[in-house]
């Protein structure tokens, strides 16, 4: 018994490892940002794709990423790229925060990839004037690849500046807080609505750090507990004895039986249906749609093709 209380402990000390690895992640500014798997970018351009990428990502505190492909691997553009991004562990939080380009040879088409943070500040209407801009050296006539991924980088540092200066002037909930996912930030208590950031930019307390590792230690500490009462449970003596064995056979006699038909009942009931569209009221700036990548992880964005 000794032994298998050891091992639980053990199975503990794991559980909370794994738990709080996740916060250590840091942005690294010699990592690969410009991924020209299709060629379509010389050495030149790549060089200053990669140091311009690493400066709006300093600057806006997202990782920024370019991919290109001239195989999606049979998948379709927005998984190839939440895939891609996330399987690279791109991110310039333990949330992965970041927007990443891709273009797409394969699928023809250009979908951009926005996670944690990203997609509060990337809405649907926000990845579309993106989208709008880039498309500017996507005609068959003009294509410029380079002059493609220069104006995505432009747009990301223009736009995040913007709704910082109107909406996240002085405070940014996300980077205060210690997520591993957009979800559950969407799903705290700290999480705080970009308009009602704007109404009341001053009044935000400073969230605890640890509060969400404590949880995550209770959560490791109930999970244990719960293996060990598994383990004791199954050491005790099986019951041997049951209903039967004071049952006198004798007593209880049964001469026959039949199944006799009385009546049927229709229950029925009014299936509801949506009548109007679909939307979201309230002034300041929302966050784009979600969606889940392979992983796991919540992703935005959107895409287009030419």
């Amino acid at each position: 018994m000794r032994k298998k209380y050891s091992i639980a402990a053990l199975l503990m000390v794991c559980l909370m490892y794994i738990m709080l690895c996740g916060y250590t992640n840091e942005y690294d500014s010699n990592e690969n940002k410009v991924y020209d798997n299709a060629g379509l970018l010389t050495e030149d351009q790549i060089s200053e794709l990669q140091s311009k990428c690493v400066s709006v990502a300093e600057k806006t505190k997202l990782d920024v990423v370019i991919l290109t492909t001239n195989d999606a691997e049979g998948k379709n553009s927005t998984a190839y790229a939440d895939d891609f991004y996330d399987e690279n562990g791109f991110g310039y939080d333990q949330g992965g925060s970041g927007i990443m380009m891709l273009i797409d040879m394969d699928k023809r088409n250009v979908w951009l990839s926005t996670k944690g943070i990203a997609i509060e500040y990337f809405n649907d209407d926000d990845i579309d004037d993106v989208l709008d801009d880039v498309f500017r050296y996507m005609g068959e006539d003009n294509r410029r690849y380079d002059m493609v991924c220069d104006t995505f980088l432009d747009d990301v540092s223009e736009h995040v500046d913007e709704i910082n200066s109107k909406y996240y002037s002085d405070v940014k909930p996300w980077f205060e807080g210690n997520y591993t996912d957009y979800e559950d930030y969407r799903h705290s208590n700290d999480y705080v609505k970009i308009e009602e950031m704007r109404q009341n930019n001053n009044g935000y307390v400073r969230r605890n750090i640890f509060s969400s590792v404590f949880v995550d230690l209770c959560v490791s500490i109930v999970v244990a507990l719960v293996v060990v009462l598994i383990m004791s449970y199954s050491q005790k003596s099986k019951m041997t004895a049951d209903g039967n064995t004071y049952m006198n056979k004798n007593d209880l006699i049964i001469h026959g039986s039949r199944d006799m038909f009385l009546r049927t009942t229709v229950t029925k009931t009014k299936i509801e249906r949506d009548s109007g569209g679909s939307g979201h009221s309230g002034g300041g700036h929302s966050g784009g749609s979600t969606h889940r990548s392979s992983s796991g992880s919540s992703h935005g964005g959107g895409g287009r093709s030419f």
